[in-house]
């Protein structure tokens, strides 16, 4: 594969990763199936492991630089582990995303300190 269509994979993998983190967020339409997908919508488990198809997805955001799509796939991540019940991984998560979004100078990072306060 040569270097121009690996980017080119790499770019819509990436874009089809952010669809379904930002269908995830919504409780109508795409979201419950997109929040199945990624491994969010499952059972109370003993022990709390983070979805692998959104760490793959934050992987891919990493490696295509698309900083945005990191911070709201850390701020999905975080409400996954808080719903399970881990407030210390949701922190961290909460606290990653909101670096990401005050780097970007997105206003998103106000919402993820109201999290952060109500952990």
């Amino acid at each position: 594969m040569t270097a121009l269509v690996h980017d080119e994979v790499l770019g819509r993998l990436a874009s089809a990763y952010a669809d379904l983190v930002h269908a995830a967020a919504s409780d109508q339409g795409d979201g419950p199936p997109a929040r199945v997908f990624l491994g969010l919508d499952i059972g109370p488990t003993d022990e709390y492991e983070e979805p692998v198809q959104l760490r793959a997805a934050y992987d891919t955001f990493v490696a295509t630089a698309r900083r945005e799509d990191q911070a709201a796939t850390l701020e999905i991540l975080g409400q996954a582990a808080a719903e399970h019940g881990d407030a210390e991984l949701a922190r961290r998560r909460y606290q990653e995303s909101r670096f990401i979004y005050l780097t970007v100078g997105s206003s998103d990072a106000a919402r993820l300190q109201d999290r952060l306060a109500h952990l």
